[in-house]
Formats: structure tokens, sequence, C-alpha cells
């Protein structure tokens, strides 16, 4: 009996160790597993931390770089900056000297030219003036290139220029110029315009045929010169004559004013215009148009000679006469 008991109670302890055993074993198995994944954990961890600190290195060096490049841009725009100081500085000096030379051509200061008619445009038709006496000038046609001195560029490009709405002003009224600015503005803005679409607009807004100003003034150098040439008696009135001395025809105006005290403006529209603009003046006398190819006109005034008191060409002074010396008269007491 004890023997049997003792031999079950040693198979009892070798159950009890095998089975301590065992579950050593699968704890053990267990606690390696859970290190095993905690060192997976960490290892994705590390991992995910350099991928971090290698993106931000990166971001790191992209910030470099960009500073580098806007360093670089700054220091260009630096560069052009100072180089449009430069050139801003050439183009005040070229203007001054501009300025000087065309004062010195025409007699005229920037100053005084604000209260010389044509007011306003005064400067652009001294500047002009100027470049007509000195022998200079070429038609404004002439490419940019191609002219021989600077001086009759700079001149007919912005004097001439500036004259030339000036006289259109003269020829279709200083309202209708400024209409056919607005006008040639909203037509062409954020286009490519030429010559004659600008001429083209001035027609349509004055209803006046101006092909023939763009001619004479763009593409040759002829001037303008009407003077006073002869006064006689008529049946009713002084008739007076008017002579074109230069080789550019133009429409003319001619102010009368007698001793009584009363005046007005005779016009006569150039036969190119193929019609005629409306009054700028009271007293406002339309006569038949003067042909492009006569050089007198004769017509007749209101009143007798013996109640003339003084006879002007253009005393708005828009037209572009090269001699004024002969476009008025004085009749004394």
């Amino acid at each position: 009996i004890v023997k049997e008991a003792e031999a079950e109670a040693e198979v009892i302890k070798k159950d009890k160790i095998l089975q301590a055993k065992e579950k050593f074993l699968q704890l053990k198995t267990e606690h390696e597993k859970t290190i095993n994944d905690r060192n997976q954990a960490m290892q994705v961890s590390e991992n995910r931390i350099k991928q971090k600190e290698q993106a931000l290195s990166q971001k790191q060096e992209q910030v470099q770089r960009k500073d580098q490049e806007l360093d670089a841009v700054r220091q260009n725009l630096t560069h052009q900056l100072e180089i449009v100081a430069a050139k801003q500085q050439e183009v005040e000096k070229f203007h001054r000297r501009q300025v000087e030379q065309l004062e010195t051509l025409s007699g005229l200061s920037a100053e005084a030219a604000k209260t010389q008619l044509p007011l306003v445009q005064a400067g652009n038709y001294a500047g002009y003036y100027g470049l007509v006496k000195s022998g200079f000038e070429e038609p404004m046609s002439t490419h940019s290139d191609h002219y021989n001195t600077n001086m009759a560029y700079s001149s007919a490009a912005y004097s001439k220029g500036g004259t030339f709405l000036g006289v259109l002003g003269y020829i279709i009224s200083d309202s209708l110029r400024d209409q056919t600015l607005l006008n040639y503005y909203n037509t062409w803005k954020f286009k490519h315009p030429n010559a004659n679409d600008f001429t083209r607009v001035a027609e349509k807004t004055s209803g006046i045929q101006l092909q023939w100003f763009k001619e004479y003034w763009v593409n040759s150098t002829k001037t303008v010169d009407y003077g006073l040439n002869d006064i006689q008696a008529g049946e009713k009135g002084a008739i007076l004559s008017i002579q074109r001395v230069g080789k550019m025809p133009m429409p003319v105006e001619v102010y009368v004013t007698y001793k009584d005290g009363s005046s007005e403006t005779h016009y006569m529209p150039l036969d190119l215009m193929l019609s005629g603009k409306k009054a700028e003046a009271a007293n406002w006398i339309t006569h038949a148009e003067w042909k492009w190819t006569a050089p007198t006109y004769s017509f007749e005034l209101s009143k007798a000679i013996s109640q003339l008191k003084s006879i002007e060409i253009d005393p708005s002074q828009r037209m572009p006469d090269v001699n004024r010396t002969n476009n008025k008269i004085e009749i004394p007491n």
C-alpha cells in the first residue's frame, strides 16, 4: 500500500512538474512575444522619428535654398533699381538738354510758353517753329534711325507731334479734337492701330476729310504761311484779299474789328476738307471754300474801309503760320 501510494504520489508530482514546465514555457513564450512586439513598435517609432528628422532636414535645406534665392532676387532687384534710377537721371538730363535746345531755337522759355498763344500748346508750336528755322527739319515719316540729327528727330516727334494736335483743333475745333481722342481710345484700346486709324476716327468724329492734313504734316516739310494781300472798296463793304505764301494749304480764319466796337470772324474752309467746322465765335461768317490750288482769296466785309479798325489772320494762333509779321494790320483813326 505504501509503495503504491508513493508511486501514485510520484506520478502526481511528475504531472505537476510537467504542468508547471508547460505553464512556464507558455508564460516565457508570451513574454518573449510581448518583448518582440514592443521591440518592433519601438523600431517602427524610431524609423518614423528618423523619417521625420530627414524630412525636417530636407525642409531646412529647402528653406535655406529659398533664402539664398530670395537674397539673389533682392540683390538683382536692387541692381535693377539702380539701373532704372541711372536711366531716369539720363532721361531727365536728356529732357533738360532738349528743353534748353528748343528754348534756344524758338527764343521762348518753357515758363513764358504757358502764357503765350496758343495757350497750353505754345511750347510745342515754338519748338516746331525753331525746327523749321533751323533748316534741319525732315518728314515725320522718316524712320527714327535715319534722321540726320538727333535734334530733328526729337523736335519732330515731340514738338511737331504735339503741334499736330493743336492744328487738328484749329481745323475741326478743339471740342471735336478732344472728342476724337476719347473715341480713338475707346475704339483702339488693347489693339494695334496705325497712323491712318487716328485720321479715320477724327474724320468720323468731325465729318471733315483730313487725309490731306496727315499727308502734308507727316510726309512732307512744307510749311504754312498766309498773309494779308490787299484791301479795296466794294459796293457794300471793303473787299479783302488774302494770299497763301507757304506751300501747305489751310482753312483760314480772319478776325475783323470796326471802329464802332463791333467785330466779326470770316471763315474760309479748304476745299480738300469737303466740309467746314461749326462756328467757334459770335458773328461767324462762313464763305465759299478756298481751292487748295488758288494762291489768293478775296471776300467782302460787311462794312466800308473807313470803318475798319484792325484785321488779323488766325487770332487764336492755332494755325502753324511760320511768319506772322504779315498776319495783322491795325488801321489808325
